[in-house]
């Protein structure tokens, strides 16, 4: 029994002495060989691979002796072990991609742990008294050597250190007010569960002076909100936000504060009575310093003052609305609309242009056109000579017709009207008018081939001094009425425009209808016969200029049945052969010939009702008179 008591006392002093020697041991990690001055090691996050070494364990000690068996490595969160698993130094990465915690391993911190297995020995003497009674005492006594292993470990944080927040953002309002709550949050957003698990240690959020009222701010339990009331100095200011303590020189996550403009109103009520050439000012009711504002506004009104919050316009005779809009860090809606009428009448030119020398029409429309409000008198033009009105007045649309003669020169086309008491603008009257100018075309149709007709083939072209005046129009060309020309011989009719080719079968005319941008035609013509003679050569300006001039008529041409309904007869006293043109009121031309007999019957039943133009030519004089087809 005493035996073994004393072998018990023994192996408790060694395994006491054993385990207190090894508590004095220890182990550290150093990335590179260097020490680490905090609680954490920032790894770039583009890191290839960082070298950390286990070291700090003394294994010389007098009383143990001891070798390392075993270096285990393990990686926790967003690192992984490259090389080096098994041995004293690994070199670790991070882990990037999305292979790891949702994606944001990319940002995941992570912790290196090392585990050093020691096998350690003790050697010890002993002594073991058998038989205390003996003579001498049974005593054995030597040396026994213990063997175990400890365990010894050590862990360091990595953290990530990178340059920018692909992906990120700052979620929240751009446009604010002053007193507003506001909360503004990273997005995505990362749980605090993960911040805590793969994430980074925390934001850092940066809030300029004057944008969070007071200073006073509220963060979330993770860092990723913050939330304040907007101070007096935000607009322009930019608050941001980083993530990591690694990452002071991170591009920074921003966003820009503006003014969030209200949707403005104009202290005017609704409508407005302006008179055409005097200025008006339209305010708005509450004008916020912090926006621009932008106006709109009939087209035709001219804009004669502009300042904060107000603008002064100088209206025509046109109604309309205006409107105003409010620009900060985005736009408003437009305001209510003011609707604006005018004490003025607008007539408005639908057709431009007047053909010289041709009868036709222009369109004349009323662009505030009110019947309820509104008193219309008839349209009046200044000079008879130049045309007439048409006599059904003016339409449902407002428009209403002049007919022209294509008398070259200038004539004015008015209306007048009266406000009545229902309209904005109070009693009244007014009128506008309209200038139109009819010039003659300084051009002409111009013979390149002089030879003997009918057997050679004739050329002729628009002449023109302008070269830029080819590209600016287009050219019709008829012969005798007859677009294209017919064949003879098989050499057809030919033309590229400007310059038109025909085989001459018979005394012609060439005619050639000149067409301009906007539209405006002007007909120029050249006369060929028998005798060989290319003997006219003039425009149709010059042709029908004398047209209602009806007073060189008399006694020489007559026009009977008039009004006719089958047949009308022209009759000149003169018995030379007559050419002649009949054109209707709209600039039509629906007969001409040439080479005619002096008393001329044509059929004219199945013509439109309406009145027409005769315009004659005999020698060198022209006649022109009007006739009605019943």
């Amino acid at each position: 029994m005493i035996k073994n008591i004393n072998k018990v006392l023994g192996l408790i002093t060694l395994l006491i002495c054993g385990v207190w020697t090894a508590q004095a041991q220890s182990v550290s990690i150093s990335p590179n060989g260097s020490s680490v001055s905090s609680s954490f090691y920032c790894m770039d996050v583009d890191d290839m691979g960082t070298q950390f070494q286990a070291n700090g364990i003394n294994l010389s000690n007098s009383s143990t002796t001891g070798t390392i068996v075993q270096y285990t490595w393990t990686a926790i969160g967003g690192i992984y072990i490259k090389t080096g698993q098994g041995t004293s130094a690994v070199t670790v990465a991070p882990l990037t991609g999305t292979d790891y915690a949702n994606g944001y391993s990319q940002y995941a911190k992570g912790k290196l742990r090392v585990t050093c297995k020691v096998e350690h020995s003790y050697d010890y003497p002993y002594t073991i008294i058998h038989d205390p009674c003996s003579v001498p005492p049974d005593i054995e006594t030597g040396t026994r050597t213990y063997t175990y292993h400890i365990d010894y470990t050590d862990e360091i944080e990595i953290r990530k250190e990178f340059s920018d927040l692909t992906g990120n953002e700052i979620a929240g309002p751009k446009c604010v007010r002053e007193d507003q709550r506001v909360t503004y949050s990273v997005a995505p957003w990362v749980s605090l569960h993960e911040l805590n698990t793969v994430g980074f240690d925390k934001y850092y959020w940066d809030i300029p002076p004057g944008v969070a009222k007071n200073g006073v701010l509220y963060y979330s339990a993770d860092g990723s909100s913050v939330t304040f009331e907007v101070g007096s100095a935000f607009d322009g200011k930019t608050i941001t936000v980083r993530m990591g303590a690694c990452n002071s020189s991170q591009t920074e996550i921003e966003k820009t504060l503006g003014v969030n403009a209200k949707v403005p109103a104009i202290n005017s009520a609704s409508p407005v009575c302006v008179t055409a050439g005097t200025p008006q000012t339209f305010r708005i009711r509450q004008i916020d310093p912090n926006v621009t504002y932008e106006w709109d506004y009939p087209p035709s009104w001219e804009e004669d003052d502009l300042g904060q919050g107000y603008i002064t316009l100088i209206p025509d005779n046109t109604g309309g609305e205006v409107k105003v809009k409010a620009i900060g860090c985005e736009e408003t809606d437009w305001s209510d609309a003011i609707e604006v009428s005018s004490a003025g009448l607008k007539l408005k030119k639908l057709t431009n242009c007047v053909d010289a020398g041709l009868p036709g029409h222009i369109e004349i429309q009323i662009e505030n056109y009110d019947t309820v409000n509104v008193q219309y008198g008839t349209p009046v033009i200044d000079d008879p000579t130049f045309g007439a009105i048409d006599p059904s007045g003016i339409d449902a649309n407002g428009i209403f017709i002049v007919y022209t003669t294509g008398k070259v020169g200038n004539f004015a086309v008015s209306l007048s009207a009266t406000l009545l008491a229902s309209h904005s603008c109070g009693g009244g009257t007014t009128s506008d008018t309209l200038q139109y100018t009819v010039q003659k075309k300084q051009f002409a149709v111009t013979e390149n081939t002089m030879m003997s007709f009918p057997f050679l083939i004739k050329s002729f072209a628009v002449y023109v001094n302008d070269v830029n005046f080819y590209n600016e129009h287009t050219f019709e060309w008829t012969v005798n009425g007859q677009t294209p020309y017919p064949t003879y011989l098989g050499l057809p009719y030919l033309t590229d425009g400007v310059n038109m080719t025909f085989l001459p079968q018979q005394d012609s005319i060439i005619y050639v209808t000149v067409t301009d941008t906007s539209g405006c035609k002007t007909r120029m013509y050249r006369e060929i016969s028998s005798g060989q003679e290319v003997f006219r050569s003039a425009t149709v300006n010059e042709f029908m200029s004398d047209i209602f001039d009806e007073q060189n008529a008399e006694g020489q041409l007559t026009l009977y049945p008039n009004p006719a309904s089958t047949e009308l007869t022209i009759n000149m006293s003169s018995q030379e052969n007559i050419n002649f043109c009949i054109v209707s009121m709209s600039g039509s031309i629906v007969k001409e010939n040439i080479n005619q007999q002096p008393t001329t019957t044509i059929d004219v039943s199945n013509w439109a009702a309406g009145t027409y133009i005769v315009a004659v030519q005999q020698g060198k004089n022209r006649y022109t008179k009007q006739f009605i087809k019943k």
